[in-house]
């Protein structure tokens, strides 16, 4: 991979990938849907009496969350 100053990369544990500056807005609307779709799982655990159905319902609420790319 080779690196310039002033470029972006995602970096884990299964690797790093550079990121083109122009796919910045794409990825900024990627991290907001992920993280509306994320909520809803992440509230439903948060609550008392939490169970499997709960999280059912959670699961499919987040499953609705539309991409708006």
């Amino acid at each position: 991979l080779h690196v310039n100053d002033g470029d972006i990369i995602h970096a884990d544990q299964h690797g790093a990938v550079l990121i083109p500056s122009d796919a910045l807005p794409m990825i900024e609307r990627g991290i907001n849907y992920m993280t509306k779709k994320e909520k809803h799982l992440i509230d439903a655990a948060k609550k008392p009496n939490f169970d499997i159905e709960k999280l059912k319902i959670a699961w499919q609420n987040a499953a609705n969350e539309k991409w708006e790319g």
